[in-house]
């Protein structure tokens, strides 16, 4: 899940998954 959709919709999400 590292993509522009979970960053889009949840940064946290995409922080956690980075």
């Amino acid at each position: 899940m590292g993509t522009v959709l979970p960053v889009a919709i949840t940064p946290r999400m995409f922080s956690t998954s980075v």
